[in-house]
């Protein structure tokens, strides 16, 4: 039986990033939202799913090409922005939260308290 791992997470981006970001999703793994209507004038993308642990890398890099996406927004690059929680359903290795701005991934593990 597969080890699995629930990811959960959100992205927020502006209306340039659109085409590149479809270009990862029509790629990634099923599990992806990214809704056609605006609601408000905020756009974002919705993800959950739980992943095959040996799958996980595969969802790291999808998301690692979702954070280097920008669009050129005045004197400054404006990059995808999210956050996702990741927790093995096993419970070990500990939960981690993965954020993405600055056009990066980062990793960090997620303090006991914070909700995810």
């Amino acid at each position: 039986m597969a080890d699995f791992t629930r990811v959960r997470g959100w992205l927020d981006l502006s209306d340039e990033m659109i085409p590149a970001v479809r270009e990862v999703l029509d790629q990634a793994d099923a599990g992806w939202i990214l809704p056609e209507e605006l609601t408000g004038w905020g756009r974002f993308a919705f993800f959950g799913a739980d992943v095959r642990s040996d799958r996980l890398d595969r969802t790291r890099h999808q998301l690692a090409a979702l954070a280097a996406i920008k669009a050129e927004d005045g004197e400054y690059p404006d990059f995808v922005e999210g956050v996702f929680y990741v927790d093995d359903v096993t419970g070990e290795p500990p939960p981690l939260v993965w954020e993405l701005n600055g056009g990066q991934l980062h990793e960090r593990v997620r303090d006991m308290n914070e909700q995810g």
